[in-house]
């Protein structure tokens, strides 16, 4: 199961993880600079986004939600803008933050700072 993400299990999914998991609670993103006027990001995790929200601008911004890292496994959030004009269609990676089971921690950060953007995702990791 190394390197296994698990995303939205039930909490009695989440009890039956084999040796335990890492539980992330995904509390808000802190906004910085955004990359354009008003940004348009999205969280994903492998190819499931998790979270998006529209007109963003800064200052904080709830995520709220809750994803489980299984023993000895990791997972990795791209935070991802949303471009879907006229002379711009590919969406802009925002930046990357592998997290590994082991972590534990209240408020904890990732920061996603490429393509002008400054954004930190405020998190707390729990034993599950």
């Amino acid at each position: 199961m190394k390197n296994q993400l698990f995303t939205e299990l039930t909490s009695e999914e989440a009890a039956n993880l084999s040796g335990g998991a890492t539980e992330l609670r995904l509390n808000y993103f802190e906004v910085i600079d955004t990359q354009e006027s008003r940004d348009e990001p999205y969280l994903k995790i492998g190819t499931k986004t998790i979270w998006s929200k529209d007109n963003v601008g800064i200052g904080g911004h709830k995520v709220k939600k809750t994803v489980y890292i299984p023993t000895d496994g990791s997972l990795t959030l791209n935070l991802f803008e949303k471009d879907d004009g006229w002379v711009d269609k590919i969406d802009d990676l925002l930046g990357s933050n592998t997290i590994y089971d082991g972590v534990r921690g209240k408020d904890l950060t990732a920061k996603f700072g490429q393509n002008g953007a400054n954004y930190i995702l405020h998190y707390d990791a729990v034993d599950y």
